[in-house]
């Protein structure tokens, strides 16, 4: 089973909330995948680190400004294509043992920006980025 946690903004819960359902669902195999991270290379996954520790930990693309994926990915020079960030997110999600539990949460709310891929262009929201998972 997979399940998408949405926010409606940054700082609202969405970890603290991943927590409690990676907790419950122990002891069968949990899944944390977070595909884009801002604010440090891996803060939610440190959390749950403490929080849930028998729990898989993914961070796919992270950069250190605690901004907005499309502005980060920009000011740091790191851009992630939009089918890059599907296949990578796909092949976690097909790595997860028939039994397991993973949750994916996003940087931000379903409208939030997603990165800007190499070509640069407008961004997109992350709802339209991750929807054909």
């Amino acid at each position: 089973r997979t399940h998408l946690i949405f926010g409606a903004n940054t700082d609202v819960g969405k970890t603290v909330l991943s927590a409690g359902l990676l907790r419950a669902c122990a002891p069968a195999a949990a899944r944390y995948v977070k595909p884009l991270q801002t604010g440090g290379p891996s803060p939610d996954a440190d959390f749950l680190a403490t929080y849930c520790p028998a729990a898989e930990r993914h961070t796919l693309h992270a950069w250190d400004a605690p901004v907005s994926p499309h502005l980060a990915s920009r000011a740091e020079r790191r851009p992630v294509a939009p089918a890059e960030l599907l296949r990578g997110t796909n092949a976690l999600l097909a790595a997860a043992p028939p039994s397991s539990w993973t949750l994916l949460e996003t940087a931000g709310g379903p409208l939030s920006p997603g990165p800007v891929g190499a070509a640069g262009g407008t961004w997109r929201p992350q709802a339209d980025l991750l929807g054909p998972l």
